[in-house]
């Protein structure tokens, strides 16, 4: 039998993070570097390579077609106007570098930066293949650009690809929805950040930054949902934590019917319950909770867990 000796190598590649592209996203860029805070700081803990990738093209659009679907109205409109007046993502002008005016989310010394100066970004794949990576995780803009191809040509080459949801933008929101939940899923896995978090080294080991992060997310996406239930653990004596691992593991989350029905373990006593949102947050923000676990007892607000239930809740679980 030959076993796979290969070293896992990761990788956090972080997609054309340059004032010409994040121009055009106006306040979805704003929330976008805010996210890659999350995931540039688990690339730092762990120890992985930071790639931000780019595109750049020569003075005059030397080299791209005018034919080109994407490019070719830049060399159009740079034949009549000059480079003075059109040098979107051109070298020698500012908007093509990549920087930020969030110090965090700018390249450090230690980073490295591919350039491509066509969609499919051969480069990159051609530096992780040198750089002995196996696995990546990718972010940036946009996502039906150079986050979609990217992935699909990763995964043309033998790379592990997770793409993390709330990190990735556009300038179209359909298009984004379209991209993250239908495409990206054909070449990579995709993944929230909270998912992310949990994954690489739990929530607990992450700044309180970058929870308060997470947080924002949570409620900017379920302001506007009358079906979540927000749940938050005292940590006095343990029980809440174990019961909210119990709902986790049973598979109630933000993709599951709601009236599709559940059974729940709980110290030897299973109870029926309908398969409702429940996200889990800190209790910095107990303003906005409906369900508090406290030493083990579960509390409400007024509303009775029985009244969003139904007949499926005993009494004693309100």
């Amino acid at each position: 039998m030959l076993l796979n000796t290969t070293k896992e190598r990761t990788a956090l590649v972080l997609c054309d993070l340059q004032p010409d592209l994040l121009g055009s996203l106006q306040q979805r860029g704003e929330s976008l570097l805010l996210s890659l805070r999350i995931p540039l700081e688990a690339a730092h803990k762990n120890d992985w390579r930071v790639i931000y990738s780019g595109l750049k093209f020569q003075p005059g659009y030397e080299g791209v077609s005018s034919n080109h679907k994407l490019y070719g109205a830049l060399r159009k409109l740079n034949q009549k106007l000059g480079d003075k007046a059109v040098h979107w993502f051109m070298e020698g002008f500012e908007g093509s570098d990549i920087i930020s005016s969030d110090p965090i989310v700018s390249p450090k010394e230690a980073d490295m930066i591919v350039w491509r100066s066509e969609h499919i970004p051969h480069e990159l794949a051609a530096l992780l293949k040198k750089e002995g990576i196996t696995k990546v995780y990718i972010a940036g803009a946009k996502a039906s650009g150079s986050v979609q191809i990217s992935c699909q040509l990763l995964m043309d080459n033998g790379i592990e690809v997770t793409a993390i949801r709330e990190c990735i933008q556009d300038d179209n929101d359909e298009r984004l929805t379209a991209t993250i939940d239908h495409l990206l899923p054909v070449y990579a896995n995709v993944i929230s950040l909270e998912e992310m978090m949990q994954t690489i080294g739990g929530l607990e080991t992450y700044s309180s930054e970058s929870r308060d992060i997470l947080i924002h997310h949570i409620l900017s996406k379920d302001e506007n949902s009358s079906d979540c239930l927000l749940a938050t653990d005292c940590g006095r004596r343990g029980h809440g934590s174990r019961y909210i691992q119990l709902l986790k593991e049973e598979g109630v989350g933000r993709h599951t019917p709601r009236k599709c029905g559940m059974r729940i373990s709980f110290h030897n006593t299973t109870v029926q319950l309908q398969r409702r949102l429940l996200t889990f947050v800190t209790s910095r923000i107990s303003a906005k909770l409906r369900c508090i676990s406290r030493v083990g007892s579960i509390w409400m607000k007024r509303t009775k867990l029985s009244n969003l239930q139904g007949d499926l809740c005993p009494r004693h679980f309100a």
